[in-house]
């Protein structure tokens, strides 16, 4: 039985403080090829992720050169033990309607995505189907025939 944990799948969340720019933020996720940045001083306050900035700012016409992310940021912060279940992150994330969940416990900030969570569950149904289980876990038999 396959049991992957959140902490396998999490990502290192970069930080950056409270007084930033929008507009610094928008050019550390494009540089760094992510979607979220935890805000904060020393521990996550708030997460500021790409969807944050297009509703709280673009679409607000605010200027993201001079708004600061502690006005705009998405706190308090969903948060997850490490060692919760991928499918307790997939249901979490779905009845919240979120893509991030930031990981509970000691050292550096880490977070997992909706889209983590997603493939590593497409690919235990795929290992599963393969080796001849269903949806509910059960071993698939042979097809009775009357």
């Amino acid at each position: 039985k396959m049991n992957l944990r959140v902490i396998d799948l999490a990502r290192p969340l970069p930080m950056v403080g409270k007084l930033r720019s929008v507009a610094s933020a928008a050019q550390l996720l494009l540089e760094g090829n992510t979607a979220i940045l935890g805000v904060g001083e020393g521990q996550v306050e708030g997460v500021i992720t790409e969807r944050d900035i297009v509703r709280r700012v673009v679409a607000k016409k605010l200027d993201p050169a001079t708004t600061v992310l502690s006005s705009v940021m998405t706190h308090p912060v969903v948060k997850m033990p490490a060692d919760a279940s991928v499918a307790e992150a997939a249901l979490t994330m779905s009845r919240l309607a979120i893509r991030h969940v930031v990981l509970e416990g000691g050292g550096p900030a880490q977070f997992v995505s909706s889209t983590n969570v997603t493939e590593a569950l497409q690919m235990v149904l795929s290992r599963a189907y393969a080796m001849g289980v269903d949806e509910g876990g059960k071993a698939k038999g042979p097809k009775k025939k009357y």
